[in-house]
Formats: structure tokens, sequence, C-alpha cells
């Protein structure tokens, strides 16, 4: 009587909470309980977003709480401490991680596969050539940003640039207000609101720096191996919660909106800007992980040329993907 009255509760919970757990999670996961840092909070990570507000996660098992930084650096040493098992943010932070915080870390998923930046500035500046002596304003030294930064100098042949750092994008966008810089780089949602400032879009990033792997989900490499049906019960969210965004727009766009506390409009706006960059399978493409690392080593940012092989660990994402019927 005991085993049956305990199934009747478990059908009940069930039925009450509408989350039906994948085979895999009645497995024993090594840890259920997760944290995912997050560098920013941008449409980007729109997937981790849902992820967790449609069940997906709890569906495979985890207990999974997202946390937001201020930056990537932040990010990482939430990481390199072991608060945070996953991280979403720029690829600078599994590389800089590895190379110079000497913790191996690994990409495990793409999060936007091309360069989605756009430089805006103040309404006096209507081209790139008006930025020449100028302040740009990045989140920190040594962050994603400060990199595209550097490179969209070196690339548009700027002079007297200088580069503060100002923190994250909402932050950088309220120095452009009171003129404490004079443009950055920006991610949607805040593009609606820089054009609704007046701002001017001087600069497509992505135009300018093609072939770019932007965005990443990056894990400790210790991790991902003492942790495989972890890392496969977080991944297998992840692509099904991917899978969702690109076929449900308009319910997508909501749980943005609420994530970010942004008005449904510019969320809308920042769904469409991002779509095209988010991988269907969720696979980042390793071509993509060369143009930074060639900007990072010859800046003398990092001490060697990584290879992609070294910067990532795509097994269990192929296992889920093979599991799912889904090519890569």
């Amino acid at each position: 009587m005991r085993k049956v009255a305990v199934i009747v509760l478990l059908l009940s919970v069930v039925l009450v909470s509408g989350v039906i757990p994948h085979p895999a999670a009645a497995a024993a996961l090594e840890t259920q309980k997760v944290k995912v840092g997050i560098s920013a909070m941008i449409t980007a990570f729109l997937p981790i977003y849902v992820a967790k507000e449609k069940g997906f996660f709890e569906k495979e098992g985890l207990d999974a709480s997202l946390v937001f930084f201020k930056s990537g650096t932040e990010n990482s040493q939430a990481l390199i401490s072991g608060d945070v098992k996953f991280g979403a943010g720029g690829l600078t932070e599994p590389i800089l991680l590895k190379d110079e915080a000497d913790v191996d870390t690994r990409v495990v998923a793409a999060a936007l596969n091309a360069m989605v930046y756009k430089l805006y500035a103040l309404p006096d500046i209507k081209s790139p050539k008006d930025l020449n002596g100028k302040t740009l304003g990045v989140s920190k030294y040594g962050a994603l940003s400060d990199f595209v930064i550097q490179e969209l100098i070196r690339k548009l042949q700027l002079k007297d640039i200088k580069v503060l750092q100002i923190g994250s994008h909402a932050a950088r966008l309220a120095a452009m207000d009171t003129k404490q810089i004079h443009g950055t780089i920006l991610d949607a949602p805040l593009t609606a609101v820089a054009e609704s400032k007046g701002y001017n879009m001087v600069v497509d990033v992505g135009k300018t720096i093609p072939d770019f792997v932007k965005e990443v989900i990056y894990a400790r490499e210790d991790f991902v191996t003492k942790n495989p049906e972890t890392t496969k019960a977080f991944l297998r969210a992840y692509v099904k919660a991917m899978k969702f965004v690109k076929e449900n727009k308009a319910e997508a766009v909501a749980i943005n909106a609420k994530t970010l506390n942004f008005p449904v409009k510019d969320s809308e706006l920042g769904y469409d800007e991002m779509f095209p960059a988010w991988p269907a399978n969720s696979m980042p493409s390793l071509v993509g992980f060369t143009p930074l690392v060639t900007m990072m080593f010859e800046a003398k940012q990092i001490k060697k040329k990584y290879t992609p092989e070294e910067l990532s660990n795509l097994k269990a994402l192929k296992e889920v993907l093979t599991e799912l019927k889904m090519k890569y």
C-alpha cells in the first residue's frame, strides 16, 4: 500500500506541475542544482530564459537558477570559484580562463554564430570617420566588447580613440546619455532603445568583422568530465529551448520581455535581429573561433593561438543531437 501511495503522489505532482521528466532525468544525475552565469542581460541568451521559464531544465531533472553579471569577467570569476557551472557569454571568456587563469574551460554549445553588435554614437556622429578623437565605452578591459572595439579601431583605421570601461550594456547607454562617452557597441534589445533616443548606428559590426562566433555556452572541462549526465541534461534542455525559440516567436518574445524587463516591441526587434544567428542545433561554428583567437594573440592578450578543438568539447552536444535525431 505504501508503494502505491507513493506512486499516486508522484503522479499527482506531475499532473499539477505539468512537468514530465525525460527518461534520463530519472537516472541519477551527478548533481541536480546548477547555476547558469549570464554575462549580460541581452536577447542573445533567450534560449536559456525559455529553458527556465518553460520548464525545460526541470523536465530534465535540473534545478537551474540564472545569475546575471555585469560583465564576462565577473561571470568567469564565478566559474573559477565553482559557484557557476555553466557560463553564457562571449567567446573571450573561455579563452581567457584557459590562457590567463589556467582553468581548462570549453565551449559546449553556441548561443550566437554571428556578430550582431552594432556601434551606436551620439547624434552629431554620422559616420565611422566622425569617431576619430572620440571616447568609446566597453564593459571591462579584456572583455569581448573591448576586443571588438580594438578590432574596429584597427579595421576602420580610427585615430586618437579613448576607450573607457563602463560596465553593462545599459550602463554604457546611460554613459552616452550623459556624454561621458560618444559611442559604444550594443546588442538587442538595447539597440532599439538607442534608436529611440536618436543615436546613430554608424557601424554594423557583423559586416566589418564577419565569420565570428560571438556568444557561447561554456563550462569547466573537469565539471563536464565528472558530470556527463548533468551536462547532457543541461544541453538537452538548451537544444529543446532553442528549437522552441525558433518556432514560437510570440511566446519567446514575451518571455524575453519579461526576463529583461523590456517593452514587447523592443524585444520583438531584438528577436528579429538575433534570429539568423541562433543555430537551430546549437552547434558552434568552429571556423568562427579563429578571428577572435587571432585578434587576441596579435594583441598579446593570450600566449598561443588555440585551435577550436582546444577550446571546445562538443561530445555531449553531439550525443544529445543524435538522441533527438537532429543533424550536426
